[in-house]
Order: structure tokens, then C-alpha cells, then sequence
């Protein structure tokens, strides 16, 4: 069988892909490269002769790695990878998925309660964030753990279909011009005031084309 990430580190990184859809991706990684090979480390798969993974001590069989790198360039002004590792350290039980992060010169480890301290291996990490997960069989299998991601940078952006779905409702719901029972906020409110009264103009013009002229 080929090796896999974690599926607690993948649910880190659908997490991440979902709130920085756009996101940079050419300094993500799991499988480590030859250097990583030499010695002892999460991006090495376990249960795989000839590998020096950090931690191979789960009960199952699959050749796992306990490592993900993510690239740095979120591709959102004003949101840095610097901002995603303060909001995740802090978060109650990511001990019990993620054993540390590495990034910019810091590490974070879980004994020290995620707190920052300073960094001096080969890689720096400067154009990545180094998650390892926990480890633990339960880490390993954790597909649940909320990162709140939302929570980091901008609003989280909607998609096209969220956008529609959202168009559609305020369609829906055309209150009468003038009313001031608005179930909505006031910007969201004002969208759906517009939106009545663009739809009335059409129907009104509509209504005019199919009224027959005045005969003489």
C-alpha cells in the first residue's frame, strides 16, 4: 500500500483549502524529500522497512506520515500564515491533534503548552507552516476537530453557488416597498428593498408591453 497522510492532518488541510480556496501551494508538502530520509522525522511514512519516521508507535498497518507543510501565501491581503498559527495554538484540545507547529524561525510544542520558542534547525520555515500531528492512533483518526479557521483573516469568502442561494432567497422574499418590518439586517435589508423594487420595475415595464395600445 502507498503511504498516506494522516487523516487528521488531512482534515487540517481540507480545513485550510475550504477558508483559502485560492491559496498558494507550492511549498505544501507531507512525503519528506531525500534529506528528510537521513534522519528521523514525521514527513518519513511509518511502517515502511528503511524509514526513520519520528513516532511508529499506532497499532495499525498503514504507511502513514504525521507531517503536512503549508505554503505561507494565503493570497489574502492582510491575513498572514503567522495569523493562522496564533489563532490554532490557542484553540482548547489541539493538543490532542497537533504536536507542534514550526514556522518562521519558532516552534510551538505541546509541552510547552504551544507556547513560542526559538527554532535553529536546517529549514528555517519561512515559506511554510510544519504541522506534526499528535501522536497518537486517536490524532491519526481525528476527522472532526474543528480549526474555526472562519475566525482568521477576512470574512470567509462565499462561493458562486452560496452566492446564488443567497440571490434567490432575498428574490423570494419580496417585501412591499415602504414596510419597515425588515426581518434582516439593515445592509442585507437594503439589498433585498432594491432587489423588490428592481423585480417591480421589470414586471411593470413587462406589464406595459403587453397592454395594447389605445385605439382611436
Amino acid at each position: 500500500m502507498a503511504w498516506v497522510l494522516t487523516d487528521g492532518l488531512d482534515n487540517l488541510r481540507q480545513q485550510v483549502n475550504r477558508r483559502w480556496p485560492d491559496r498558494d501551494k507550492k511549498s505544501d508538502g507531507s512525503i519528506g524529500d531525500f534529506a528528510h530520509s537521513l534522519g528521523s522525522s514525521g514527513h518519513n511514512p511509518d511502517d515502511t522497512a528503511g524509514s526513520k519516521p519520528a513516532w511508529s508507535g499506532d497499532p495499525d498497518s498503514k504507511r502513514e506520515v504525521r507531517a503536512w507543510d503549508m505554503d505561507n501565501d494565503l493570497r489574502e491581503g492582510g491575513t498572514t500564515a503567522q495569523d493562522i498559527v496564533d489563532h490554532i495554538r490557542k484553540l482548547p484540545g489541539v493538543g490532542n491533534v497537533l504536536r507542534y507547529m514550526i514556522y518562521n524561525r519558532r516552534i510551538y510544542h505541546v509541552r510547552d503548552g504551544f507556547t513560542s520558542a526559538p527554532y535553529s534547525g536546517p529549514s528555517p520555515h519561512t515559506e511554510h507552516i510544519h504541522f506534526e500531528g499528535a501522536w497518537t492512533q486517536a490524532a491519526d483518526n481525528n476527522t472532526t476537530f474543528d480549526y474555526r479557521l472562519e475566525q482568521v483573516g477576512d470574512d470567509m469568502p462565499i462561493t458562486a453557488a452560496d452566492a446564488k442561494l443567497i440571490a434567490a432567497a432575498i428574490m423570494e422574499y419580496k417585501v412591499p416597498v415602504g414596510t419597515s418590518e425588515w426581518p434582516f439586517g439593515n445592509a442585507v435589508g437594503y439589498v433585498a428593498r432594491k432587489a423588490f423594487e428592481i423585480d417591480k420595475s421589470i414586471d411593470d415595464e413587462r406589464a406595459e408591453q403587453d397592454t395594447p395600445p389605445p385605439t382611436a
